[in-house]
């Protein structure tokens, strides 16, 4: 491992891991917290005015059989009626309120504050023909007409449409219709709504702070065995290194014994056989001496005769031994080029077999050459 690769693998890598989960996470939680308090604003709001709407309902259905009749709610009331409808007001107290409205059950309006709205027909206001016809109460905030924004002194108004019913009857007898101011209702509202803001944004931070922390554990961890890693890869790859030099040192030295190994079979050839081919040659010169004077040849018996030709047959085979140990050596060492000819194999079968004849008849053999 070279000095610049180890300054190299001593530099602090950067977190990109910690990093990409912290930047994604914090776009995904804004996210997140934005959605869930676009839904839970309108969702807290609605629930409010449920509430309201329920608890009114109950209130003034209960103070309605406690004061009134159903014998109450015709047009026009007498006198004692619009007393019962003054205690009835004054006792529901809805607070904020602006106006109300009391009808009978065809829509017509019979007790009012102020009282210049008494015999109005209001049957064709939604809100009071749904509660006439439905027997459900409805609760809305609600935009005031600028004619109307002078004399309420508000340019938004809480509405609600009470259907009134007697014990166990069904039958809508009248409806209150309520206009009220919107501060302590939108007061309440608005304060759930941040109560609630706070909740989820706390519950989202606590949730990002935790998987910080995992994530943070998790990344050092990772950053920790990835630097084992890197360096179990370096020590494996000057291991592999090291090894592979010791190997290329141990071939080279092999192949240069296995040099020195064939050089000196080779010179040991070479010198065996100049060696063998000196007294060949002494043994081929006697023999050619022999059969060159021709009274020693009719001296000697037809037995010495015999031997001495079997002896210079067995030199000169030993001569072509010796060349061809020659030749070998040549061919291995690269220093001859093979020559290839023709060769009569009659001639050289018909040589070994009268070269053994006389051996094979001793041990009762016959060769024959057909």
């Amino acid at each position: 491992m070279t000095i610049e690769e180890k300054n190299t693998a001593k530099k602090p890598k950067k977190d990109f891991l910690l990093i990409q989960f912290s930047v994604l996470s914090f776009i995904a939680f804004v996210i997140i917290g934005y959605v869930v308090l676009s839904v839970v604003r309108p969702a807290i709001e609605n629930f409010t005015i449920r509430q309201e709407e329920s608890s009114t309902v109950v209130f003034v259905n209960r103070h309605a059989n406690q004061i009134l009749a159903k014998d109450d709610f015709v047009f026009p009331l007498s006198q004692d009626q619009q007393g019962r409808m003054e205690l009835f007001i004054n006792n529901i107290n809805i607070r904020g309120s602006l106006r109300i409205f009391i009808t009978d059950s065809e829509g017509t309006i019979i007790f009012a504050k102020p009282e210049e709205s008494v015999g109005i027909s209001f049957i064709d206001n939604p809100k009071v023909r749904f509660a006439i016809e439905r027997r459900r109460a409805t609760a809305s905030f609600e935009r005031i007409d600028a004619k109307d924004q002078e004399t309420l002194g508000a340019d938004e108004a809480f509405v609600q449409v009470i259907p009134i019913t007697f014990g166990t009857s069904y039958d809508v007898a009248g409806v209150v219709y309520s206009i009220s101011r919107v501060g302590l209702l939108r007061t309440q509202i608005e304060e759930t709504q941040q109560e609630m803001a706070v909740r989820i944004v706390g519950g989202l931070l606590f949730l990002y702070a935790t998987l910080f922390v995992i994530v943070f554990r998790a990344s050092r961890t990772i950053r920790r065995q990835s630097s084992d890693l890197e360096s179990y890869a370096v020590t494996l790859e000057q291991r592999v290194k090291d090894r592979t030099r010791a190997l290329e040192e141990s071939t080279t030295k092999q192949i240069a014994q296995a040099k020195e190994l064939a050089r000196l079979k080779d010179e040991f050839v070479f010198v065996a056989a100049h060696e063998l081919k000196a007294p060949i040659t002494h043994l081929k010169w006697t023999l050619a001496e022999f059969f060159a004077n021709q009274e020693l040849q009719e001296k000697s018996s037809p037995e010495v005769s015999n031997i001495m030709k079997v002896i210079k047959d067995a030199s000169e085979s030993l001569t072509g031994l010796v060349s061809d140990l020659l030749n070998v050596a040549r061919l291995e060492s690269g220093t001859v080029k093979v020559s290839v000819h023709p060769t009569d194999l009659i001639s050289v079968v018909q040589d070994i077999v009268l070269k053994f004849k006389d051996e094979s008849e001793k041990q009762n053999i016959a060769l024959k050459f057909i």
